[in-house]
């Protein structure tokens, strides 16, 4: 129970208005429905005025951005006014005409009755712990998979609006997924959690994304269009678009890209190569010239579409096939890759992230 002194501050009658302090709204601390005495019951005639944020009983939110955890506290309060209008008055005549009763009456409620339960109906995001594994979405499904044994499990399942997610980034500044939904950029958290922070300036469109270890997201479309977007938390730019362009991907198909810092300003990624040639290509993207570059050619390996890929600060990047659901790891300075795992196969989109600067994988 809160006390009377705080009730007085939160019900403010005269203006009609009613604050609450967003980052105090807690579950456990919730107002309880608080009675306060007005006035005995009488007999006479009364005229009672107060100001209430409704004639009748009703629900309203107040919203407040927190910039600490990126996020918005919406707090919905319940009225329950004084009963309006008063009983009415009733005039009683008696006779003769000489005497004449006139007993008027007003009943008024002994105590005031309200209501203001805070409920945070759009928390802080729940956020996860840079762990060892990597995060999958296919279509509207996210899921938790292993790299080292191939070992998956579903987190949640029709995530956000239901649309189609993509472009999924790690943002290791606070620890939460970040993706493209339908025409919105989404934060998305360890139990699946999604909430809107920007709106896409790509559209609906963008298959490839990661986050580099400044807070910047970079995605686009299959390599050929990029855009950077300032996810710095407590940035004043934050959700914006900073620059974009297009690059020549060399006749690549690229489905994914992944930002490992030791490999320094790039975004790697296994990409199809031309007919012509089959197989694979380790390829990079670098951020300074924007400019596409090939560091080796497997031909041997892969064919299909690496539709998720995610990068390890040891100088591995994993990439997965979306046909057969095989996970290769991938030295970033070339060499000889290896199979690491059999892990799910792709039912349409596919796309990864993991948290780059934990170096377990077994």
């Amino acid at each position: 129970m809160a006390p009377l002194s705080n009730l007085f501050l939160l019900l403010a009658l005269s203006s009609g208005k009613v604050f609450a302090n967003p980052t105090a709204a807690r579950l456990g601390d919730l107002l309880s429905i608080v009675s306060i005495d007005v006035a005995p019951l009488v007999t006479e005639i009364v005229t009672t005025t107060k100001t209430y944020p409704a004639t009748a009983p009703t629900s309203y939110t107040s919203s407040t951005y927190d910039t600490d955890c990126q996020c918005y506290y919406s707090t919905i309060f319940w009225w329950t006014p004084h009963p309006q209008p008063y009983p009415t008055t009733t005039p009683h005549t008696t006779k003769p005409a000489s005497t004449v009763t006139v007993t008027k009456t007003t009943t008024v409620a002994t105590t005031t009755t309200v209501t203001a339960t805070a409920t945070v109906t759009a928390p802080c995001t729940p956020s996860l712990s840079c762990d060892k594994y990597g995060y999958l979405i296919q279509n509207v499904t996210l899921f938790q998979v292993d790299l080292s044994t191939g070992k998956f499990s579903q987190i949640a399942n029709h995530i956000g609006n239901d649309k189609d997610v993509n472009a999924i980034a790690y943002n290791t500044l606070d620890n939460l997924l970040y993706a493209r939904q339908g025409a919105e950029i989404v934060r998305i958290g360890s139990d699946g959690t999604v909430e809107s922070v920007a709106t896409s300036p790509s559209g609906s469109g963008g298959n490839v994304g990661d986050i580099d270890t400044d807070g910047y997201y970079w995605y686009g479309s299959s390599g050929s269009v990029w855009y950077q977007l300032d996810l710095r938390p407590g940035s004043a730019t934050y959700g914006t678009l900073l620059s974009n362009g297009t690059a020549d991907t060399l006749g690549l198909s690229i489905a994914d890209w992944a930002y490992i810092p030791v490999g320094g300003s790039y975004m790697y990624t296994a990409a199809r190569n031309p007919a012509s040639i089959g197989g694979t290509s380790l390829a990079r993207f670098s951020l300074d010239t924007k400019q596409w570059e090939i560091v080796q050619r497997y031909p041997r390996i892969g064919g299909n579409t690496w539709g998720a890929v995610y990068g390890i600060n040891n100088g591995t990047l994993y990439a997965s096939d979306n046909t057969n659901g095989q996970i290769w790891a991938f030295p970033i300075g070339g060499g000889s890759p290896y199979l690491a795992s059999q892990g799910p196969v792709s039912p349409g989109l596919n796309d990864g992230a993991r948290c780059v600067l934990n170096l377990d994988v077994n």
